[in-house]
């Protein structure tokens, strides 16, 4: 299609924006309207309390998590060239929370999740050291039955394209999205954002989800020009051991809060982003299969700018020789960038400092390329996004228990770009592999350490005629105590 036949439709579908943005609409009260008036869903009770100290009509409980991480590598923390920084860190982390609810029939509290650190040993010298306090989260809740809750404050959100979501038990847990594989957001990596959301489960196996959340304001106000607003709906079925899903995800954009960063022809006050898509879970005999497809559509009316792109996933879990293999393909639509008023490439909703790649969450099975739990000190920040150039990925992985105290993890990846690298002509991003060994010393206290290597594709190459670059390699060890 050339770029005046484009055009032409681009002005099309400016008139059909209404349409869209009411069909987005249209899930999100459909789920908040099932929600209210469908009946309580037996096998999904999330009003469990939770334990500790009752004071008065009111009961306490807290939890926490410790870590303490050293990391050596040949890169730093999402390098635009690689392999020109070699790093060797130690770092320790503290997060505490508290529940504060009525003791008697557990409907309503405050939540509250404070964090120290990350804290870089020999930052300081010997005097104390300066270390941030952060509130990660911080909510109210009520839960107006047995099967319902809605928060409202500094809340943790995920979309609904990860690993099966259990929908219980949603509130004493440090991070209910800790291994989600959520692709778009998620807030075990930091997307912590103030709102209010409401869901619910009911009969039949039904499962509603939505949210208004707020990402930006502006000085004075949530709703003008200069805040960024996410409107959210998810709807699950059961369908007997398999579970089917749609989502809908509508930013709408007034404060650069996406295309201010990267992608796009530059910041405007005129942005949105709409994502539409289904998911599967599903059982064949004893392995577990996961697939999604997600389109997505955006656009910068006041520069004339649009995108349109889409991703896939198919992965499956299989019972393996005591262990389990997992396995993975993501997919997701890049472009070159040749034209100016248009692009065919997906991008994701969380847009932080981190995500300077677009990176997500712990979605995949390695940890060079993209961020892993016990080695997340350092990373390239590869994600579905891809700073616009797209990602086909192959991942494979296996877990084996050694003992009740012992196992052992491998995974090996290979990703390639959907669009080429502009300063270096070429799609290939590399093979990855790693291996992991964890001690569970304690039921709360564990050991992970391991390495990676990543054998470097020409993608990260300075230019068409520049070196190759050197792989890159990373030892790590977290040693973490959580309750």
């Amino acid at each position: 299609m050339g770029s005046g036949d484009y055009t032409e439709q681009f002005h099309h579908r400016t008139m059909q924006n209404t349409g869209l943005h009411r069909g987005a609409l249209g899930l999100w009260m459909l789920a908040v309207a099932s929600s209210a008036f469908g009946q309580p869903a037996e096998a999904n009770d999330i009003a469990r309390c939770s334990t500790g100290w009752d004071i008065g009509d009111a009961r306490v409980s807290v939890g926490g998590q410790h870590r303490l991480m050293v990391d050596g590598s040949n890169f730093t923390f999402h390098e635009d060239r690689v392999g020109t920084a070699p790093a060797s860190v130690a770092a320790q982390r503290s997060r505490t929370w508290f529940n504060l609810h009525d003791r008697e029939s557990c409907r309503f509290g405050v939540y509250i999740q404070a964090e120290v650190g990350h804290l870089f040993l020999g930052d300081e010298l010997e005097s104390a050291k300066t270390a941030r306090v952060e509130l990660r989260r911080g909510h109210f809740w009520f839960k107006p039955t047995s099967y319902s809750l809605l928060r409202a404050g500094v809340i943790g959100w995920e979309d609904r394209f990860g690993q099966r979501p259990t929908f219980g038990d949603s509130l004493w847990a440090i991070d209910r999205s800790d291994a989600s594989r959520a692709p778009l957001a998620n807030s075990a990596w930091g997307f912590q954002v103030g709102g209010v959301t409401f869901e619910a489960s009911v009969a039949d196996g039904w499962h509603y989800r939505v949210g208004t959340l707020v990402l930006q304001r502006a000085d004075r106000t949530i709703v003008g020009n200069g805040s960024s607003l996410l409107f959210t709906g998810d709807v699950d079925r059961e369908v007997g051991s398999g579970l089917i899903g749609l989502s809908s995800y509508y930013l709408r954009d007034r404060g650069n809060y996406s295309y201010g960063r990267f992608g796009g022809p530059g910041p405007s006050d005129g942005n949105w982003d709409l994502w539409l898509g289904g998911r599967a879970h599903l059982a064949t005999g004893r392995a577990e299969s996961a697939l999604f497809l997600i389109w997505n559509r955006g656009d910068i009316s006041d520069a004339g700018w649009s995108h349109l792109g889409w991703a896939a996933k198919w992965a499956m879990d299989i019972p393996f020789e005591r262990g389990t293999l997992r396995w993975q393909t993501l997919y997701s639509t890049g472009d070159d960038g040749s034209d100016p008023s248009r692009s065919g490439e997906f991008r994701t909703i969380a847009q932080s400092v981190r995500d300077n790649l677009g990176a997500q969450s712990y979605w995949s099975l390695v940890g060079i390329t993209s961020p892993r739990g016990p080695s997340d000190l350092t990373d390239l920040g590869v994600g579905l996004q891809n700073d616009g150039h797209g990602l086909f990925t192959m991942q494979a992985g296996w877990e084996h228990p050694l003992s009740a105290s012992w196992s052992l993890y491998g995974a090996g990846a290979w990703l390639r770009a959907d669009e080429p690298n502009p300063v270096s002509g070429a799609s290939n991003m590399g093979t990855e592999l790693l291996g992991e060994a964890r001690w569970k010393m304690a039921s709360i206290l564990a050991l992970d350490f391991g390495g990676s290597w990543l054998f470097t594709g020409d993608f990260f190459r300075t230019g068409p005629a520049g070196a190759k670059p050197a792989s890159l390699y990373q030892l790590y060890a977290r040693w973490q105590l959580e309750f």
